[in-house]
C-alpha cells in the first residue's frame, strides 16, 4: 500500500447521454471507500467484505486461481446499508466491483456509495444495462 495513493478521483461522461459520473476511491489500511456519484447523486451503500479465507488466499499466491474458478462468487456478498434493499441491478453492481477488487494484489472490504436511479428499477430491463454496469466497472477500475 505505501505506492498507492491515498485517494483519486475520475471524472467521466457516460456516451449513450449527458449523464456525469464521478468515482472517488479513498484508501484505508483495511477498506476501500468507493463513491461513485451520477449526476452529483449518491443515495445507496453497500458494505462489499471480502471473505478472510479469499484474502488468505491472495496472500499465499492463490488468487489469480480463485477469480478463474469463480468459486460462489468468490464468497461476495454485498449489505446494503443504506437504500433499496430488493434491486438486483444494484447487488450486481456492488458483487462485481467485489471481484474487481479480488483482482487487486491486497483485496481490501469496500464501503460502496452509489446513485441507484440511474440503474432504474430491478424489474424494468433496460437496453443499456448491461453497457452501464461495464462503463461503471472501466472507471472504477481506474480509480483502485
Amino acid at each position: 500500500m505505501e505506492n498507492e495513493p491515498f485517494s483519486k478521483t475520475v471524472s467521466r461522461s457516460y456516451p449513450k447521454s449527458d449523464d456525469e459520473i464521478v468515482v472517488s476511491a479513498t484508501n484505508l489500511e483495511d477498506k476501500l471507500i468507493l463513491n461513485i456519484q451520477i449526476n452529483g447523486s449518491m443515495d445507496t451503500t453497500f458494505d462489499i467484505p471480502i471473505s478472510t479465507s479469499v484474502k488468505v488466499r491472495q496472500t499465499l499466491g492463490g488468487g489469480s486461481q480463485l477469480i478463474n474458478n469463480n468459486e460462489d462468487d468468490a464468497g461476495i456478498q454485498p449489505i446494503v446499508l443504506i437504500g433499496e434493499v430488493n434491486n438486483i441491478k444494484l447487488d450486481i453492481v456492488a458483487t462485481q466491483i467485489g471481484k474487481l477488487m479480488l483482482t487487486k494484489q491486497e483485496p481490501k472490504n469496500v464501503i460502496l456509495t452509489l446513485g441507484s436511479k440511474w440503474f432504474g428499477k430491478s424489474d424494468v430491463h433496460e437496453e443499456d444495462d448491461f453497457d452501464k454496469l461495464m462503463f461503471i466497472l472501466e472507471s472504477v477500475k481506474s480509480v483502485i
